[in-house]
């Protein structure tokens, strides 16, 4: 399993997203210990387009001027 799908996984773990695959916004700037290889760098590689959490979830992004600061899961794709 690619490093990216592992990421994607760990994030659904701290959105903790409800039957619809919906969760709150989570903050990946200031994130829980357990989380911090979550932090974003880069435009973080495993929430972008192509990736495994995209291919899964409807995405939503929250930046500050140009920098990711939240993102939630907004339903399954395709549901």
């Amino acid at each position: 399993m690619g490093t990216d799908i592992k990421k994607g996984k760990k994030f659904v773990e701290l959105a903790k997203p409800d039957k619809e695959g919906k969760s709150e916004w989570i903050d990946v700037v200031n994130l829980p210990q357990d989380y911090e290889d979550l932090k974003v760098t880069n435009g973080c590689s495993w929430a972008r387009n192509k990736s495994w959490l995209q291919e899964k979830y409807n995405v939503e992004k929250r930046y500050d001027g140009k920098k990711l600061t939240h993102i939630r899961l907004n339903g399954f794709k395709n549901a």
